[in-house]
């Protein structure tokens, strides 16, 4: 009884929270905006700041981790418009379910929850995947790391707390290292549908520039997922591949930072794992997060199914699930 009690109340929290954000956005008044103007560079169009707000960022304002961590999504329907790639960007039809779910996620952990659910000022000619750039970027301002995640995905195990393994990055390297906590898949050395960004100038530069790269840059094939592999490797060809990253299994990952001329300020984490592949994850150990790839519809149908078994209990966490490995070439 109490475990479902403490899920309800955990979900409706973060129904209203959304619901606030939502709100705000069409009123645009009274808005509690975080302020996170990045400074144009010379050659950088002036950005006016979007109109977003959640009701997490004042929850969380009394915490000490309000400052340091927060975590963020792009949530931007487009209706009927195709990307570039014929992609069809209908959030709508799923963003309510996941917003819900991300600010419940931070708002157990204390978080600040900031979705961008609108397109990002300076890029809306540009495909909507490339706005979680420009609106990462502007949030480094604010924290000390930013925690992107794709709106078509869910947190699956609310007992995992990613502040843990990134404050021990923070004490083994001195703080001075690493800047990226990234994902591999099947088809990329980094998935940018998540990671984890510290606020560093080299960051900010990485996302900058990746906002500059044009679609299928130097023949890598792809959107933002393209631009992060040729920024960070230099070529396209040995980053294309499997690098699934599993929980206590990252060796594709570290392999592939390795081969990095940026090495020593990347890692690994197992940040996502595929709906498809969900049964295999399970067998190596907890299932943080969930994403969701195919068609929009397919999506909608997945994320409603899988909704409803997120494990939003945090007590009695089993302890192998809350500290998640975050593993980089330099320890």
């Amino acid at each position: 009884m109490r475990r479902t009690f403490t899920s309800v109340c955990v979900r409706a929290c973060a129904v209203l929270s959304v619901v606030c954000v939502l709100s705000v956005m069409r009123v645009r008044s009274r808005l509690a905006v975080v302020d996170a103007s990045p400074r144009a560079k010379d050659d950088e169009p002036r950005r006016t700041q979007p109109t977003v707000a959640s009701a997490s960022v004042q929850r969380a304002r009394s915490n000490p981790l309000s400052s340091w961590l927060a975590i963020t999504s792009v949530c931007v329907d487009e209706g009927d418009k195709r990307a570039p790639d014929g992609q069809e960007n209908t959030a709508r039809n799923y963003m309510h379910i996941t917003m819900s779910n991300h600010a419940a996620y931070a708002a157990v952990h204390g978080y600040p929850y900031v979705p961008l659910t609108s397109s990002f000022p300076g890029m809306r000619e540009k495909d909507v995947r490339y706005h979680k750039l420009g609106w990462v970027r502007q949030l480094l301002d604010n924290y000390t790391w930013v925690f992107y995640t794709d709106c078509d995905s869910l947190f699956i195990d609310f007992c995992v707390d990613i502040s843990k393994a990134l404050k021990r990055i923070e004490r083994r390297t001195e703080g001075h290292n690493i800047n990226l906590v990234l994902t591999g898949d099947k088809g990329w050395a980094m998935n940018s549908g998540q990671f984890i960004v510290r606020n560093t100038e080299w960051s900010k530069d990485i996302l900058y520039k990746a906002s500059l790269e044009p679609r299928n840059t130097h023949g890598c094939v792809g959107n933002d997922n393209a631009a992060f592999n040729w920024l960070l490797w230099g070529d396209c060809s040995s980053t294309k591949g499997d690098f699934t990253t599993w929980w206590k299994d990252v060796h594709r990952c570290r392999q592939a930072i390795q081969r990095s001329p940026y090495a020593e300020k990347l890692a690994c984490a197992p940040l996502n794992t595929y709906s498809q592949h969900l049964a295999e994850a399970r067998k190596r150990g907890p299932v943080f997060r969930l994403h969701f790839a195919g068609s929009q519809k397919k999506k909608t149908r997945l994320i409603k199914r899988y909704a409803k078994s997120v494990n939003e209990y945090v007590h009695n966490c089993d302890p192998d699930a809350i500290d998640m490995p975050i593993d980089s070439p330099f320890g």
